[in-house]
């Protein structure tokens, strides 16, 4: 996993890295700031190379491979990391009575608010599939093979006009015997018209399931209020 922990804040390095992101190769003069003192740049290109970020290569310089995923991460026009929404994987659990099983949470955001398995997906992660599975083993104790993916789900929710959770959801499916699995802690079984307590994303799936399941893969957004 690349190591992004230095952050190229000065405005110099942050102007050198702008105009890599717009070349393949460039050559040491057309990277310096107008105005700039020839050893202030020379240091401040030194430190980007020495973090790795720029590469001097035989064309010219470039950015290194951590030098792009850098990039991918910053605006263009600010220089500042963009926030993105958070990408999970959920797991919807359905026993042979078509109920489903659930967690209460113990921990923000959503405390004590009831959630099908779910877990973040993480840049290590090697497959969303795998960390579904991984989670399901987690919190469920339950240790399957393969889930179906049934759908993905954009949740969104605001608080006083403005944004303060967004999520994309990677959602999950599978069924078991009810004698095959012995819920673990705080996971218990539920009636997909007893969501009431839950989670917004959870609530909303779990009375839409029975339709979302003849469909097939299905794409839903919600947005929701935190009072």
């Amino acid at each position: 996993m690349i190591d992004l922990r230095h952050e190229p804040t000065h405005h110099i390095q942050q102007h050198i890295l702008g105009v890599l992101r717009y070349s393949e190769y460039v050559r040491f003069r057309d990277m310096r700031p107008p105005g700039v003192d020839s050893n202030l740049y020379s240091y401040h290109l030194g430190r980007l190379m020495a973090h790795k970020f720029v590469t001097k290569t035989k064309q010219g310089y470039s950015l290194s491979v951590k030098g792009v995923a850098y990039i991918d991460r910053v605006s263009p026009s600010t220089q500042k990391p963009r926030e993105q929404p958070k990408v999970m994987t959920m797991v919807i659990i359905m026993d042979e009575h078509r109920e489903v099983l659930v967690r209460r949470k113990k921990s923000q955001p959503m405390i004590n608010k009831v959630t099908f398995v779910t877990g973040g997906f993480y840049m290590n992660d090697v497959s969303l599939e795998q960390s579904a599975l991984d989670k399901v083993r987690q919190q469920a104790g339950l240790v399957l093979d393969t889930l179906e993916h049934i759908g993905d789900c954009y949740t969104r929710i605001t608080h006083e006009g403005e944004v303060a959770m967004n999520t994309l959801i990677h959602v999950f499916f599978t069924r078991v015997r009810r004698a095959d699995i012995e819920p673990k802690d705080v996971m218990f079984w539920r009636a997909l018209n007893d969501f009431d307590d839950a989670a917004p994303a959870s609530q909303r799936l779990a009375y839409e399931l029975p339709e979302l399941l003849e469909v097939g893969r299905f794409f839903r957004e919600y947005s929701d209020t935190l009072q």
